[in-house]
C-alpha cells in the first residue's frame, strides 16, 4: 500500500519544539484525547488516545454492545470524530439497528418492526434517524460480507477514511479480534502478537483508538475474570494500553444483589455489568466501574460516582462475607467486617 511518508524529528530538542507547539490552549488531538460521553470511564483513562484498548469477557457478558455504546458516544460527543466499526459477529444491517436503538431510546424490535411502535414513540424514531444522519458520513460499518478481515485491508479503509477527514481522531471497533485473518502467522500467541504490534502501529501512524472485544474462556463467564485469564495471550495483555474485564453477575445466580427491577417498563429486570479495569497506561486509576444493562435497547447507563463506590462495597462483602462470625475478615479493614451504608432512598419497610 502506497501512503505518502510523514517526516518526524528525531533529535530531542526538535521533539521539544514540536511538543511546545502543540500545547497550550489550542491543545488538540492527538496530545489532547476524546470523550465517550461515559463521565467517570473518561475520567478513569483520561480521555481516550491513539492506543489499543481491550474489552474481554466470556460468552454473552456484554462485550459487542459495550462496544457499540461507546462507539456511538463518540461520534454523538464530537462532531470531528469519525468511526470504522469492523463487526465480526454481527451483521451489520443488525448493527445499524443497534446504533438506531441507541439513538432514538426505543427498544429493538421496535427498529425492526416500526408497526410495533406507538403514535407516541413515532416521533423518537424521526428523532433517533436525525441523530444517525448527523454521523452517517463520519461512520463505516463493515462484517464478513465485506471481506475485510486483514490487517492490511483494515489499514486501507483508515487511510481512506483519514484523507476524507485528514484532522480528524478516529476510532475503531474490532470485534471480536479472533476473527481477524492472517494466513502467515500460526495461531496462538505468535499470531496474536503479529496482529498487536501491528495494530499498535496502525494506531500510532495514523492517529487512532482501536477498541477490541476479546472472547475469553468460559469459565470468565462463570466468575468474575481476572487479569490471569489473558496469560495465554501474553501479547494482547502487555501490547494495550488499557484493559476491561467485563462480567454479568444475573448469568449465573439470579439471586445477585447486582440486580435491579424497574416496575412498568420493557426492561423489568435490569443487571448490574462490571468493567473491571485491571490494565490502564493512562492514569493511574485501577477498578470496578459498573453500568445498568437495558437489554431491549442494547444501552448501556453509567452508574455515577456514589453508585461505584455503593457496588463495589457490596462486592467486597460477598467476597470475604463468612457464616462463621470467628471467621469474618475483610482485605481493608482488618478483622472488621465493613458495613455498607445505606442509600439514602433505602426505607425500613414493616408489616401492619
Amino acid at each position: 500500500m502506497s501512503k505518502k511518508q510523514v517526516e518526524h524529528p528525531r533529535k530531542l530538542i526538535d521533539h521539544l519544539d514540536l511538543f511546545n507547539s502543540k500545547i497550550g490552549e489550542e491543545l488538540c488531538w492527538p496530545l489532547t484525547g476524546i470523550n465517550s460521553g461515559y463521565t467517570v470511564i473518561d475520567e478513569a483513562v483520561d480521555t481516550f488516545r491513539p492506543g489499543l484498548y481491550i474489552f474481554a469477557g466470556g460468552t454473552g457478558t456484554g462485550k459487542s454492545s459495550f462496544l457499540n455504546n461507546l462507539m456511538f458516544g463518540f461520534l454523538s460527543q464530537s462532531k470531528n470524530v469519525c468511526g470504522l466499526h469492523f463487526s465480526y459477529d454481527v451483521n451489520y444491517l443488525e448493527q445499524v439497528g443497534k446504533y438506531l436503538s441507541l439513538a432514538s431510546n426505543l427498544p429493538l424490535d421496535q427498529i425492526k418492526n416500526p408497526a410495533k411502535i406507538s403514535e407516541e414513540d413515532l416521533e423518537k424514531r424521526f428523532e433517533g434517524i436525525a441523530k444517525l444522519e448527523e454521523i452517517q458520513s463520519r461512520m463505516i460499518i463493515l462484517d464478513q460480507n465485506h471481506n475485510v478481515q486483514q490487517i492490511d485491508q483494515i489499514e486501507k479503509e483508515v487511510v481512506s477514511l483519514k484523507q476524507e477527514f485528514p484532522d480528524s481522531p478516529v476510532v475503531i471497533a474490532i470485534d471480536p479480534i479472533s476473527q481477524l485473518i492472517d494466513s502467515s502467522h500460526a495461531y496462538g500467541e505468535e499470531r496474536d502478537s503479529y496482529f498487536v504490534v501491528e495494530l499498535k502501529r496502525l494506531a500510532r501512524v495514523h492517529g487512532v483508538v482501536v477498541l477490541m472485544g476479546v472472547d475469553l474462556d468460559i469459565g470468565a463467564r462463570e466468575f468474575r475474570p481476572k487479569l490471569s485469564q489473558l496469560e495465554k495471550k501474553v501479547a494482547l495483555m502487555y501490547g494495550a494500553e488499557f484493559i476491561g474485564l467485563l462480567y454479568n453477575d444475573t448469568l449465573n445466580n439470579f439471586d445477585t444483589p447486582l440486580l435491579e427491577w424497574e416496575w412498568a417498563t420493557k426492561d423489568t429486570m435490569i443487571p448490574i455489568i462490571e468493567l473491571n479495569i485491571v490494565k490502564n497506561k493512562s492514569s493511574s486509576y485501577l477498578g470496578r466501574l459498573f453500568y445498568r444493562f437495558y437489554g431491549s435497547q442494547c444501552r448501556y447507563k453509567e452508574c455515577v460516582k456514589a453508585e461505584n463506590e455503593y457496588y463495589n462495597e457490596m462486592i467486597e462483602n460477598m467476597d470475604h462475607f463468612e457464616e462463621d462470625p470467628k471467621n469474618r475478615k475483610s482485605i481493608s479493614t482488618g478483622n472488621k467486617v465493613y458495613v455498607t451504608p445505606k442509600r439514602t432512598f433505602e426505607k425500613k419497610f414493616e408489616i401492619e
